[in-house]
């Protein structure tokens, strides 16, 4: 049994995974933290029996409510995920938007943006080459393909 919780106001989640190890022992595991940093933390519950186990899920529910989470359905959890990539994506291209302002502005240099650019075209395995551009024009037509590209995956 898996339960995914989160709380509206400051987006952390709360994961409850109900298994039993090889040893015939039951195990809730937890998880809690913040959706947008790294940082998980966590602890296992060890029962004897299912039983045990089962008569303690209530009391994590209530405490979840207390703490005004929200259990999430898979469907919900999953269209989270989706929106989490989509806000990276647009964090990503705005950012370059600023760095492309920045080289108009002279403030920014125009090979270290194309290398930042390139970067993130390998992280995102997108099929654009910023390889020989030359001038401002060529590197505007191959940054909108590069946006075209991150678009299509949303």
């Amino acid at each position: 049994m898996y339960q995914y919780w989160q709380r509206q106001s400051d987006q952390r989640f709360y994961e409850i995974l109900l298994t039993q190890d090889l040893l015939g022992d039951w195990l809730i595991c937890l998880a809690w933290g913040s959706r947008y940093k790294k940082t998980v933390k966590g602890k296992t519950l060890i029962f004897k029996s299912l039983q045990g186990a089962l008569d303690h899920l209530p009391k994590l529910k209530s405490r979840r409510k207390q703490h005004h989470y929200q259990l999430l359905d898979k469907a919900q959890k999953s269209a989270l995920k989706q929106s989490d990539k989509i806000q990276e994506k647009v964090m990503k291209t705005q950012e370059i938007a600023n760095q492309i302002q920045g080289v108009r502005e002279g403030k920014h240099d125009f090979s270290s943006l194309i290398d930042q650019i390139d970067r993130h075209r390998i992280s995102q395995k997108k099929v654009v080459s910023l390889d020989g551009v030359k001038n401002a024009r060529q590197f505007t037509d191959e940054l909108v393909r590069l946006c075209d590209l991150i678009q299509s995956d949303q």
